[in-house]
């Protein structure tokens, strides 16, 4: 298994908007996609404005089989919905 780790800066006042635009579109895209297991949504305590993400594929090779279009038109549903966020972090973990 293979996670993928994102971690986003958002302001607090937005954050639930954030979260909801987010569930909407892209975790409904990645679901859809073969060799998705899970996605969850970890909150930082000390720090309110940092969301993290962890996506569970089945491979490596699920996640990246994604088509770099269907990326970029989700990416785009996304900012047009909410606004550009700022990615802090990408990380890839393997489950072994």
């Amino acid at each position: 298994m293979t996670i993928e780790w994102l971690k986003y800066q958002v302001p607090s006042e937005v954050a639930e908007s954030f979260l909801k635009a987010d569930a909407e579109i892209w975790t409904a895209m990645l679901s859809q996609q073969p060799g998705f297991i899970s996605k969850q949504t970890w909150l930082n305590p000390q720090k309110p404005e940092e969301i993290n993400f962890v996506i569970c594929w089945q491979s490596k090779k699920h996640w990246k089989a994604i088509p770099q279009t269907l990326l970029e038109e989700t990416d785009r549903k996304f900012v047009k919905a909410i606004g550009h966020f700022e990615l802090l972090e990408v990380l890839e973990y393997t489950i072994v």
